[in-house]
């Protein structure tokens, strides 16, 4: 009898974790995501970037109520890892599409690419749901860059490649080496940067651990700013 009482324990544990979803790579579990309404979702991703979450998903939900909406999508957020849970109510499709989300440096489950894909992926729903994770490791750089050089940073530099900071995740090496949102980067240890985000996302990456020298104008000033890249 003793055996059967603890292999009736033993299945009642195993339950309620066979139906999860396994966490993504490189984001780990927590019990209690934070839970928001979204309110503009461009705004809105900018400050949790700065924030150091990343998006790790995004879902459409049919219920009928914020309430059941919110309840769902925070049994999915634990399951799947999130630390924070953004709820969109009748969000307009077109504008979520319309969003251009920056270029960085991070590991999977966690790319522009990836961002790109969950934007245009978005369709119509009664509630959107954004899951947001903070990575498992530090952001290398914690910058993030507009993927092509807006026009009045455009008219600043001329035809000379450039690359402008969207934003910053605070604490991180490129805020700790005193770059700022705004910067426009023309230069990577004396060289000229590609001219696109992804260009200089890519130029970055195997300079991981390596001390960086950026030159950047700030109100038309040139200067050097080192950062410590993350390993």
């Amino acid at each position: 009898m003793r055996r059967i009482a603890i292999a009736v324990v033993a299945l009642a544990l195993l339950l309620p974790a066979c139906g999860r979803q396994p966490v993504k790579e490189g984001v780990e579990r927590v019990n209690k995501p934070a839970m928001r309404r979204g309110v503009r979702l461009d705004d809105d991703i900018t400050r949790f970037l700065t924030a150091g979450y990343l998006l790790l998903d995004v879902e459409g939900r049919s219920e009928e109520t914020f309430k059941l909406a919110s309840g769902e999508a925070n049994k999915r957020g634990r399951g799947i890892g999130a630390h924070l849970i953004v709820v969109y109510e009748a969000l307009d499709v077109e504008t979520a599409r319309a969003v251009v989300p920056p270029e960085f440096m991070a590991e999977p489950p966690f790319s522009p690419e990836r961002f790109r894909n969950q934007l245009a992926g978005i369709g119509a729903a009664p509630f959107t749901v954004f899951y947001w994770s903070r990575p498992n490791r530090p952001l290398p750089l914690g910058l993030f860059f507009h993927p092509t050089l807006p026009g009045e940073a455009r008219a600043e530099v001329g035809d000379q490649p450039a690359v402008q900071v969207r934003a910053l995740v605070r604490g991180s090496p490129a805020a700790m080496g005193y770059l700022v949102a705004g910067d426009v980067i023309t230069h990577i240890d004396g060289q000229a940067v590609p001219p696109t985000g992804a260009g200089l996302v890519t130029e970055l990456t195997p300079k991981r651990g390596e001390r960086v020298t950026f030159t950047v104008l700030r109100d038309g000033d040139p200067q050097d700013k080192e950062v410590a890249l993350y390993p």
